[in-house]
């Protein structure tokens, strides 16, 4: 029986209490009421302080069962798997970095890392509880716990492997889960992640225990073509600040990069093009390098002295791509490139070398017919006598590497607009470089070739071949920011070409085999280290440079840009080829990519292939809400914010687009959502929560048991009925990257140490009221503190209600400037705040944020607080909104998101204005949030 697919990330609500971490069970309506009255009665009548109290602690939890056994002290979120480094360089063991995540003492004895193949290292008893911040590293080394530091004086504790127990981890990939230990009970696991290659079902408790998607993993080598093995020294991590449990999370880190026992930073760039060493022509001369995941900008230096002591080129990027209208000189480069994210730089790469030359202009013989050419031509098209020989493929379009269908990604694309959307193509622009096209490179060069012998298959079919049909994946199956192996390279082109023959040969062709490629018009697929580009002619230059007399030059297509390009054939380092064989036939996609014959926004191949949907019916379920919307509504939780949910939340088997009652409460998911948007708004009751189920607005049916439309199970078969699919034409012209000289004193990490002026000394001292609310008054946004327990934790226990009765004051606090805080706004009222705290002084000390409406400009009306990070919750405050936590201040580097919902028409003034107090509810100042733009 296939297994349920679900998946855990940033923003995801934990999964309902009373479903069992295997299994479907869920009690009857009338059961959970019944103990939801009793829950709520206890908080009633046991509660004596208010949480915004300095001495108050939050009520017991109701509980049916008390545990009999006490597991080891972490939790999902709490101590998570932060690095790993699989396979050690020049005899250094293989290790794991765990974090402490919060700001107290946790212990991990009774916990243990797991490989999914019977390697466990169980955590030793004499390890004394882990502080908060602090690091605990497993080297599996074989050396015993002799050897272990336990002191975390220095915020570390160094642990070693068991005899026998040395670099367990496969050398393609591997996984690697944290969990409790129960006696004679299964493991309970926290944390998990999976590198390399598709876990297949070792990762099934971590599916069932929303902790990661079904069969996906991390990419574990750099660059969009790889060899299929664990590059040794290098390590994968958590960016800094992002949540455990999504794919995104995680990057990979160089040798000199890595970070054992201390906080990751941010990855420097990867895979320049044109790669080092390499001759190129002044004429059309251009640089790349791979996006690095959170980059907001890159600062690119280039200098003909290997010091950079004074570059001749320094300037800062918005994508990682450089063509300027007027090249350098003719000289020999050094170049290098940094990644910026919001408020850190990163190092800077490795130096490349490049020699650039101008010579007299490459005349091709004929315009490309696709339209594109970098090279200037003559009015007649005819080749200059005497300056440059050249032959090559003329019909070979070239193809930016890019997802370019209506096929739905759910792996963190965005929500809307045209340039990267989840739903639709991505922008076919020179400057468009996504996480998700970022390894589309061999993708992209199977397509051109496919095109060219007369197929049509885009490159998200191409995609969907491997990474769904072949891994079996259905959160992946487009391969997000995922790389192909080589010889996986070569198996998806002979599929292309229906069949025919490819060999895959390692190593330079030579130049003799070039010329003849191209003289029997064949487009071979090549690699150059990390990434794929696709062959397609040759020049010799007989002009009057010297420097450059007798010089050979390929021509290709280079996916990155989506352009062809000309390198030195000496100094081009080609790693690899696949040449079609025969006289090869390009296979046609099949028509239902590209129709939505119930117009609701899922291509019939999804719905037939992926989702289990009907095609012919938008609402699949018949609860209101149309089969793409039900998607998007444990896709993005917070409008323009990836970020997941549970998608079967009452564990029938069925994801939310299948199931009309997603929560199994009492009415439909339509009668929840009054606008029917799939997005929890002002006045909605949650799709994923029972007990708000008596509130809902209704309007959708009178009953709650529509029956779903039977659905056909995916079988995908690649032999359909081939029709023809549009293809793009090219943009005739590469447009320059704008750039932008960074002032010479320009520092990339902003100074926000906190001033002495922010010391609590509040000039209006708010007065906290102890009495407890005598009535629960639900609220439109689901509970994201429903914590998985064998029992039922009624969410007032865990939501705080600070009232604050302070007015808004004209006399505020000074700025608070070691937080920082940026906002968006998607046009329709709904706004997500982003708080973190960047001075370690500030670390643990927050406990409530209040927004007042008076204080903006121009002034709020109304707002209510529709969601917010795990352990806090909305906050009453007179003339303002809130949100308080009792148990899980902000804590350095870590960010926050707190969505809040205007009223549609408002207009919202940048900046937002936003008060901080402590524990004690002193008022510490307050942060000034900017707006951004997605």
């Amino acid at each position: 029986m296939k297994k349920p697919t679900i998946f855990g990330g940033r923003g995801a609500i934990p999964r309902p209490a009373w479903r069992s971490q295997g299994g479907h069970y869920a009690p009857t309506r009338l059961v959970f009421y019944l103990v939801l009255l009793l829950a709520v009665a206890s908080i009633i009548w046991g509660r004596t302080e208010s949480p915004a109290s300095s001495s108050a602690q939050p009520p017991p939890p109701f509980r049916l069962f008390m545990p009999l056994v006490q597991f080891a002290d972490v939790r999902q979120g709490a101590i998570v798997i932060n690095e790993v480094m699989p396979t050690g360089d020049g005899g250094q063991a293989a290790w794991a970095e765990l974090l402490n995540r919060t700001n107290t003492f946790l212990s991990l004895p009774g916990a243990v890392l797991d490989d999914g193949d019977g390697n466990r290292y169980a955590f030793p008893a004499a390890l004394p509880p882990v502080p908060g911040g602090a690091f605990v590293v497993v080297i599996f080394d074989g050396r015993g716990s002799a050897l272990d530091d336990y002191d975390f004086g220095d915020g570390l504790a160094v642990l070693h492997s068991a005899a026998g127990l040395v670099n367990p981890f496969a050398e393609a990939g591997d996984q690697l889960s944290l969990a409790r230990v129960a006696p004679n009970r299964p493991d309970i696991l926290v944390d998990f992640v999976a590198w390399g290659v598709s876990p297949g079902d070792d990762d099934d408790k971590a599916v069932a225990a929303n902790l990661w998607p079904d069969g996906a993993f991390v990419r574990a080598e750099r660059g969009g073509e790889v060899t299929g093995l664990m590059v040794p020294g290098e390590s994968l991590g958590l960016y800094p600040g992002r949540p455990h449990g999504e794919i995104e999370s995680w990057v990979m880190y160089r040798a000199g990069e890595t970070s054992q026992g201390q906080a990751n930073g941010i990855p420097s760039t990867d895979v320049v093009i044109p790669p080092s060493g390499a001759l190129v022509l002044s004429q059309g001369f251009s640089l790349k390098w791979y996006n690095v995941p959170y980059a907001v900008e890159y600062r690119l230096q280039m200098d003909n002295n290997a010091d950079f002591g004074s570059p001749e080129v320094d300037v800062m990027l918005s994508e990682p791509y450089y063509a300027p209208a007027t090249p350098p000189a003719d000289d020999t480069y050094f170049w290098r490139t940094q990644a910026l994210d919001a408020t850190r730089a990163g190092p800077f790469s490795p130096a490349a070398q490049v020699t650039i030359v101008t010579a007299e202009p490459l005349v091709l013989p004929a315009a490309p017919i696709e339209g594109v050419t970098v090279f200037p031509v003559t009015g007649d098209g005819a080749p200059a006598n005497g300056v440059w020989q050249v032959d090559y493929i003329n019909a070979l379009a070239p193809l930016l590497q890019r997802k370019d269908t209506n096929l739905l990604c759910w792996d963190g694309d965005d929500e809307s607009g045209a340039r990267q959307p989840w739903d639709g193509p991505h922008a076919d622009t020179a400057g468009n470089h996504s996480n998700h096209g970022r390894n589309y490179c061999a993708r992209a060069s199977i397509a051109m070739i496919n095109r060219y012998y007369g197929g049509n298959l885009s490159q998200d079919r191409v995609t969907y071949q491997h990474f769904s049909v072949a891994a079996g994946l259905l959160w992946g199956a487009l391969g997000h920011d995922t790389a192909l192996s080589i010889p996986d390279g070569r198996n998806l082109l002979s599929w292309a070409l229906n069949g025919a023959a490819v060999t895959l040969t390692m190593g330079k062709p030579t130049w003799a085999q070039i010329q003849a490629w191209t003289t029997e018009r064949r487009a071979v697929m090549s690699g150059i280290p990390g990434h794929a580009i696709v062959l397609r002619g040759w020049a010799i230059y007989t002009g009057s440079n010297p420097a450059l007399a007798g010089k050979r030059f390929v021509l290709y297509n280079d996916p990155w840009d989506g352009l062809m390009a000309i390198q030195e054939y000496d100094t081009m380092n080609i790693t690899n080829v696949r040449v079609p064989g025969g006289s090869p036939t390009g296979r046609m996609q099949e028509a239902s990519v590209t129709q939505n014959p119930d117009a609701d926004g899922i291509m019939t191949f999804d719905e037939s292939n992926r989702f289990g949907t009907n095609p012919g019916n938008p609402d699949t379920d018949q609860d209101c809400i149309t089969d793409k919307l039900d998607m998007h509504s444990y896709l993005y939780v917070v409008h323009n914010n990836y970020g997941t949910t549970f998608p079967d939340w009452d564990g029938d088997g069925q994801r939310k687009e299948r199931d009309s009652d997603n929560d199994n409460g009492i009415v439909i998911d339509g009668d929840e959502d009054l606008n029917r948007n799939g997005h929890l708004d002002l006045g909605d009751t949650s799709n994923f929560a029972m007990w708000d189920d008596l509130f809902a607005p209704g309007g959708c049916s009178p009953t709650a048991t529509p029956t779903p439309t039977p659905t056909p199970t995916r079988t995908p078969t690649p032999t359909r009925t081939p029709t023809r699919t549009p293809t793009r034409t090219p943009t005739p012209t590469r447009t320059p990257t704008p750039t932008r000289t960074p002032t010479p004193t320009a520092t990339r990490t902003p100074t926000l140490t906190p001033t002495p002026t922010v010391t609590p000394t509040p000039t209006v001292t708010p007065t906290p009221t102890n009495t407890p609310t005598p009535t629960i008054t639900p609220t439109a946004t689901p509970s994201p503190t429903i914590t998985p327990t064998p029992t039922i934790t009624p969410t007032a226990t865990r939501t705080p209600t600070a009232t604050v009765t302070r007015p808004p004051t004209a006399t505020r606090k000074p700025v608070i400037t070691g937080i920082s805080s940026t906002f968006t706004d998607d046009g329709r009222g709904g706004i997500v705040i982003s708080v973190t705290v960047v001075s370690p002084s500030l670390s643990g000390i927050i406990y409530d944020l209040e927004i007042f409406f008076a204080e903006q400009t121009p002034p709020w009306q109304v707002a209510q607080p529709v969601s917010w990070p795990v352990g806090w919750g909305p906050a009453e405050v007179v003339g303002g909104v809130g949100f308080a936590t009792t148990t899980d201040p902000l804590l350095v580097s870590q960010p926050a998101h707190f969505g809040l919902q205007v009223p549609p028409a408002a207009t919202i003034g940048s900046p937002i204005l936003i008060h901080v107090t402590d524990k004690n509810h002193n008022n510490l100042g307050y942060i000034s949030s900017t707006r951004v733009t997605r």
